[in-house]
Order: structure tokens, then C-alpha cells, then sequence
């Protein structure tokens, strides 16, 4: 097993002289919570739901985009949660290693991943990296940087531990679904007269965004093209992109289609924005992957 402690590094390889468990720190809200939440995370991406298909699909362009760059060399999958990444990354031929601020997240980690990637799931903060700079050709970094105490020194760690011409693949989330803006457009005066009524009988204001939860609270949502303006400020140059989750149609938050539908619906357009002339609907996706190289 490979904890952060007293580090040594040896070849690029995070070890543990002392043996001990211990992160460096970072944003203890979000780290309580995904070790209270480790195991429904192992769980999510085997559902058959519409959420779960869309973490799926996030997963599979995320390593399609590095498979694309015929990435060689050794691969970080930097906030790998419960490893499922990690071990995709593996099944695509790469020789992966998995990181996580999250002790939980490491421990389900390393029953995900297969017996030869056990000793490769290592507990680390992003911030606050003991990698060895230059360590990896390739870094995958879904759905992590949103719940950064500091991006920007993220970003710069990442850099760090690329090699020269390296290949980082990250995703950043947003709000405004294409789908859902337009179902919102046209539930808008229900909609208000809806919450109008729930006011009322309540005896106070009733907000249709009441209770966003963990996420509402401590994720930043980023717009594409700030997105890539921010990496590029970080020293990566922009290659290619996927766009996942398009959103579900809904009228007053009633879903009207099954999920195999929406799912459907949702990768009929991700494969629009692909083409030319139609890569402004990158920005009206809930998942933005995005591929740069180290410059």
C-alpha cells in the first residue's frame, strides 16, 4: 500500500517511509463528505439510472481523449475516488496509478482495482503534492477541481508533475443544460404561479432552488470558455473536448421520458457538438472534458 506520510519519492513513485495514514491538507467539508459517501460513490457507476450513465459516459470520454493522444508512460488519475477510473485506465493498457485526498475513497479504491493494482492507490492532496515533478505523461482529473480549496495552486501541481508535453484531461462542471433551459422556458409561468401558491400556504418565499445540498454548496461551476482560459493561464495548451449531459426534459420538474430516453437524447448531442459548427453546445452540458498539453 502507498500512504501519504513521511514521503519518500523513488522513480516517480509516492512511498511511505513511516507508514502512517495522513493527508496534507485541503477542504475538510468536502473530504468528510466523500469518506461518509465512499461506498454509494463504488456504487454510482453501476446504476442504471440517468446520473450514473452520465458519469459513465463522462469516465469513457475522459479516457477515449487520452487513448486519442497515445499517452506512453506512467498515468495519475489525480481524485480517483473509488478506483473505477483507475482500473479503466488499466483495462485501456495504461500503466495507471490512483490518487485521493479521501482515506474512505483510497480504501474502496483499492477493493475496485484489480490484485496488481492494489500497491498503486495511494492517499494524497492536490494541493499539497510529494510527487516527484515530471513523474507522469498523463494525468486524468474528472469531476475534482469544482471542489478545490485552490484551483489555481491545483492546476500549478499538475503542471508540475506532468513531463514535458504531457497530457492532462479534466472536467469542469456547469449549470446551464441546454435541455433543461429550454423545458424551464416553457414550465416558466407554471412554474411561477406554482411557487406562488406553495408561498403562500407556507407564509414565506419558496424558491424553486431550496436545499441544492453538499453541491449547491461547495461546487464551482466553471463556463467552458472561462475554463480554458484558466488552463491556459496554467501553461496547457487546448487539443480537444467532449461535452456530457446534456439534461433531462422535464415540465415543472416532472421528468417526461424513461431514463434509457434521456440517455439517448443526452449522447445524440454530445456527438452534435463534435461537429463543426455546432461546438458552442459544449457550453450547455453538464460535463465539460476537456484535453490540454503541458507547454
Amino acid at each position: 500500500m502507498l500512504y501519504v506520510g513521511s514521503m519518500t519519492i523513488l522513480g516517480g513513485y509516492p512511498t511511505s517511509a513511516s507508514g502512517t495514514e495522513h493527508v496534507l491538507t485541503g477542504n475538510e467539508v468536502v473530504r468528510a463528505y466523500f469518506d461518509e459517501h465512499a461506498l454509494a460513490w463504488r456504487e454510482r457507476y453501476f446504476r442504471d439510472d440517468f446520473d450514473s450513465g452520465s458519469f459513465r459516459d463522462r469516465l469513457v470520454a475522459g479516457v477515449d481523449l487520452l487513448t486519442e493522444q497515445e499517452v506512453g508512460g506512467r498515468v495519475l488519475d489525480a481524485g480517483c475516488g473509488t478506483g473505477v477510473s483507475t482500473q479503466v485506465l488499466t483495462e485501456r493498457g495504461f500503466e495507471a496509478f490512483g490518487c485521493d485526498f479521501s482515506m474512505e475513497m483510497c480504501r474502496e479504491a483499492r477493493e475496485v482495482t484489480s490484485p496488481t493494482l492494489g500497491a498503486r492507490i495511494f492517499a494524497c492532496d492536490l494541493e499539497a503534492s510529494p510527487i516527484k515533478g515530471g513523474a507522469f505523461a498523463g494525468v486524468l482529473m474528472l469531476g475534482v477541481l469544482g471542489f478545490t480549496d485552490d484551483p489555481d495552486r491545483v492546476l500549478d501541481e499538475v503542471h508540475r508533475v506532468l513531463a514535458p508535453g504531457g497530457v492532462l484531461v479534466i472536467s469542469s462542471a456547469q449549470r446551464g443544460l441546454l435541455v433543461e433551459r429550454v423545458c424551464d422556458w416553457v414550465s416558466f409561468i407554471p412554474q411561477t404561479l406554482y411557487l406562488a401558491a406553495k408561498s403562500l400556504q407556507a407564509g414565506r418565499r419558496v424558491d424553486r432552488w431550496e436545499g441544492t445540498g453538499f453541491y449547491g454548496r461547495n461546487l464551482v461551476y466553471h463556463h467552458p470558455r472561462v475554463f480554458d482560459r484558466l488552463l491556459e493561464e496554467h501553461g496547457f495548451r487546448k487539443v480537444a473536448f467532449r461535452s456530457v449531459n446534456f439534461g433531462i426534459p422535464h415540465f415543472m420538474e416532472r421528468t417526461l421520458l424513461p431514463d434509457v430516453v434521456n440517455v439517448w437524447l443526452s449522447r445524440t448531442f454530445a456527438k452534435l457538438a463534435q461537429r463543426p459548427g455546432f461546438n458552442w453546445l459544449d457550453a450547455h452540458a453538464r460535463h465539460y472534458v476537456l484535453c490540454v498539453v503541458k507547454s
